[in-house]
């Protein structure tokens, strides 16, 4: 019992907030809705080596999260319930590594049992648990690869490095050499902490790092025949390439991380023996190293022109580790907490506000009063319990326990904003508009929203945003159906056959010669 008691309540926090994410919250458009869709196509089609976007090869990421989708349709049938645990089961695994981690860094037992407690309930790496990406699969393959190069510079031994390239040959068929850059300040700065021979420390790592380029290349070059050239060459350039020069999404200054970082770390950010890390930082090299991983991540990542603030999860885990170091010497007191407190409090008050505006100064969304009191009282409730009277002799684990709480209630408040998140119905439209064989199209950028919400088999024609496009199809193909998206409060001066809302807009269905533009 002794040896599970550690997993316990981190293995409730990770699942129980992402079955409060199955049932409350829709496939989010538009990454897990494109990524399922993806999964989707390569099932229907019977397409194992090559992911699929509306029946094109698709680039942009791995297989790893489709061929697990997909393997377990294999196993329990095409359900979207199911798939949407993935991510937390590498969530909970990470907080296993960690425990393990943390005892080869710290030796110290009581560090280790913190650790897994900790990761589960940091905010962001929580939430992330339970969203069909790929960041928190890729943050367990970078933290496993970690922990076997720390056993390395513990115990130099071939065949660490040799674990160390698989799991880095993990993390490249999740999200490509992006774990590279994730690892890249551990492996440089380990050998002069520990005054390790620097030669034979390197070419160690280049055995991983070879190791995982192979596993890699399994999948890749076998891909790349079956694609064809022109994916070949995005798999192998292209996308990695392209994001770091002059990423085409999500392109942000230098600096956007650094504000960041205070909801990144969140709750523990706030806790008070947290900002005693300067005296660790001094006098631990272990608290050295975890700080040097943390910066060197966030600083290589702000040199790339992409930014988004889920690509930084990978370096939760070593804050966690980091966190768990100082709070296992400091022992958590009641006073430790309040600002966690005050935080919610400030949250709830932010929420009064919000929804003040939302509803009444732009009038975007027709949200339903009780959730909301009740998201607003919840959240302030929490924050009042932390600073009067958590757990007594279980402080940390009152915050971990106010994370799960918030999280309910915040997706019990946002009930009307999950609502018109969802596709399926345009989705399911679709299905039947294309079994009765009709064509349908999509005006602008098609993300696969709708294949799998529709369990679609049929390309959706794209139409570029274009007048002379548009003018082209609407001659080639009268009796098409459109899909159109325009502002909730736009009207538009043609016949509609049907309308959805969809957050701050309306999705409209469009007979193509009924266009008028």
């Amino acid at each position: 019992m002794n040896r599970i008691k550690p997993f316990i309540l981190p293995f409730f926090i990770i699942f129980s907030v992402a079955a409060i994410g199955v049932y409350f919250r829709p496939l989010l458009p538009v990454d897990e809705t494109r990524y399922i869709s993806v999964a989707w196509e390569m099932y229907s089609n019977h397409s194992f080596l090559v992911p699929l976007l509306n029946g094109e090869p698709y680039h942009h990421k791995p297989p790893l999260l489709f061929w697990l989708i997909d393997f377990l349709w294999y196993l329990f049938g095409v359900k979207e319930w199911v798939v949407r645990f993935i991510p937390s089961i590498f969530g909970f695994l990470s907080c296993v590594v960690a425990y393990f981690m943390a005892k080869e860094l710290f030796k110290d037992e009581e560090s280790s049992k913190t650790a897994p407690l900790i990761l589960s309930s940091m905010a962001l790496f929580v939430f992330f648990s339970s969203m069909l990406t790929f960041d928190v699969m890729l943050s367990f393959w970078v933290l496993l690869s970690a922990y076997f190069f720390i056993k390395a510079s513990n115990r130099f031994s071939l065949k660490y490095f040799i674990l160390a390239g698989v799991a880095i040959g993990g993390g490249a068929l999740t999200k490509g050499p992006v774990i590279l850059v994730h690892l890249l300040p551990l492996v440089l700065y380990i050998p002069f902490l520990k005054g390790l021979d620097k030669k034979r420390w390197f070419f160690g790592f280049l055995k991983s790092f070879f190791i995982g380029v192979f596993i890699a290349l399994l999948w890749a070059v076998p891909a790349a025949i079956s694609g064809g050239e022109e994916y070949a060459k995005a798999i192998f350039w292209g996308q990695s390439a392209n994001r770091v020069v002059s990423s085409f999404a999500h392109r942000r200054p230098f600096w956007w991380y650094i504000p960041m970082l205070f909801f990144l770390f969140m709750p523990y950010i706030l806790v008070k023996p947290f900002w005693k890390i300067g005296e660790y930082f001094k006098k631990e090299k272990e608290v050295r190293l975890l700080s040097v991983w943390i910066a060197g991540g966030v600083f290589l990542f702000s040199l790339i022109s992409g930014k988004q603030i889920q690509y930084l999860l990978p370096e939760i885990p070593p804050f966690a580790l980091l966190v768990s170091r100082i709070f296992a010497k400091e022992k958590l007191k009641r006073e430790d907490i309040k600002y966690v407190g005050f935080a919610y409090i400030f949250i709830a008050l932010l929420f009064v506000f919000g929804v003040f505006y939302l509803k009444f100064v732009e009038n975007r969304y027709s949200l339903s009063f009780l959730p909301l009191i009740f998201m607003t009282l919840s959240t302030g409730l929490i924050g009042v319990w932390l600073l009067v009277y958590p757990f007594r002799k279980y402080i940390l684990e009152s915050v971990a326990v106010s994370v799960v709480l918030f999280i309910f209630a915040l997706h019990i408040g946002l009930v009307d904003v999950w609502k018109i998140q969802s596709l399926k119905p345009v989705a399911r439209e679709i299905n039947y508009l294309q079994k009765s064989g009709k064509t349908v199209a999509v005006i602008g950028k098609y993300h696969d929203e709708y294949h799998f919400l529709g369990r679609l088999k049929k390309k959706i024609v794209v139409v570029k945003n274009d007048r002379k496009r548009i003018l082209e199809f609407k001659k080639a193909n009268p009796k098409a159906i459109v899909i159109y998206k325009v502002s909730r409060n736009e009207i538009l001066n043609m016949p509609i056959l049907k309308e959805y809302k969809f957050r701050n807009k309306k999705i409209l269905l469009l007979r193509a010669k009924d266009l008028k533009l």
